[in-house]
């Protein structure tokens, strides 16, 4: 008979905790370059060791059915469904050694009992106490069967298309979700995978659905494409019917993906232009015509500031290999009087990347830049 003032908890079927400390503290342990998803998509703290964590949330299903309730945490934790007790550990676990970091579902042995789920919405509390110096980590879910695929990167308790959906709005009336995020260059088709249908629009315009097809995991593979190639870094907008169950990004479980034609990119950081999570090397090209007197008194091109290394041909010979600064390379022999093209091949690193393609680790905090910074200029 109590009011709660709840608040979402938010995680993912496929990665779990969202910069799990578990991951940063113990680089040694499970992380997504590995393929391993620790088991707890729980992860809570409070400065006071008793404190009490209610979780609650619904569990739909479209018919009575029998599953397999597991639960596992070092915390004392309850867990009640429709109001009567399932699975409980009256008391908190000792600290594991530290060989078993590198043991997969490291965290506890889980419990499990059989629950019989009625047609519908299915409520499921769960009750954690915050234990003494340590985080409260924990997993509530259902046992997947002994049959059952998963995908190469997922919480195993998720992976399986079978499982029963998790609602905590489980009174929402959705109608659709919409994503609205910078598409890179040379922008010609995107793959969404999805939970429902999906319509795209680039820089304002509708994309044709070329193909659609259910894969074996139940998910919808689609692939729009666009009239003509968006020549710039453009703004895409998916709208993905609703789908019981899913907000956030659940809609969309695996990254969109394009295809891009010849695109054209403003000088500076790659970054803000479509390529906020690209990993690998852009090429600048430059025509410049000079006279007999410049050819004789150019001394250096100076790159200005790179990000992160440079390679220099001029007119197709290598003139340096740059790591460092200063980002300086000598001309001297090889300019020519008339017409010159000087290129400039630009990588970056895999900080990138791994900023949100993969759960690691050694993610960078902040975006990392990347390019040809510049200013770019002759010294004569």
């Amino acid at each position: 008979g109590k009011m709660y003032r709840w608040k979402p908890y938010v995680f993912s079927l496929r990665w779990g905790v969202e910069n799990d400390p578990h991951l940063t503290d113990w680089a040694s342990g499970p992380h997504g370059l590995k393929g391993e998803v620790p088991d707890e998509f729980i992860d809570l703290h409070a400065e006071q060791a008793g404190a009490k964590w209610l979780l609650w949330t619904c569990i739909k299903t479209d018919e009575a059915r029998r599953e397999v309730f597991t639960t596992g945490s070092r915390a004392r934790y309850a867990t009640w469904l429709n109001g009567e007790p399932v699975l409980s550990q009256e008391e908190e676990l000792p600290p594991g050694r530290q060989s078993e970091w590198n043991l997969p579902h490291y965290q506890c042995t889980p419990k499990t009992c059989p629950v019989d789920l009625k047609a519908g919405a299915n409520a499921l509390l769960l009750s954690l106490v915050q234990p003494a110096g340590q985080r409260t980590r924990a997993f509530a879910a259902f046992a997947p069967p002994a049959d059952a695929s998963q995908s190469e990167l997922a919480l195993r308790w998720f992976a399986w298309s079978g499982h029963p959906r998790i609602d905590p709005r489980p009174g929402a009336n959705l109608r659709a979700h919409w994503y609205r995020f910078d598409a890179p260059p040379g922008l010609r088709a995107i793959k969404v995978v999805s939970r429902a249908p999906v319509r795209a629009w680039a820089a304002g315009r509708e994309l044709t659905t070329e193909s659609s097809r259910v894969r074996a995991d139940g998910l919808l593979e689609t692939r729009v494409v666009a009239a003509c190639v968006e020549p710039q870094a453009c703004v895409v907008a998916l709208r993905v019917e609703a789908s019981p169950g899913c907000y956030g990004g659940d809609p969309l479980p695996e990254p969109v993906s394009f295809e891009c034609g010849l695109g054209l990119l403003n000088l500076g950081d790659w970054c803000g232009q479509g390529l906020a999570h690209y990993s690998g090397i852009v090429c600048y090209r430059k025509e410049l015509w000079f006279d007999s007197v410049e050819v004789r008194d150019a001394r250096h091109l100076d790159l200005g500031e790179v990000a992160a290394t440079a390679e220099v041909r001029i007119n197709g010979l290598l003139a340096a290999t740059l790591i460092a600064p200063p980002w300086r390379v000598s001309v001297a022999g090889l300019l020519r009087t008339g017409q010159n093209e000087i290129e400039v091949r630009v990588a970056n690193t895999l900080a990138n990347h791994y900023r949100v393609g993969i759960p690691t680790p050694y993610a960078p905090a902040e975006q990392t830049r990347a390019g040809l910074l510049g200013p770019v200029r002759i010294v004569f």
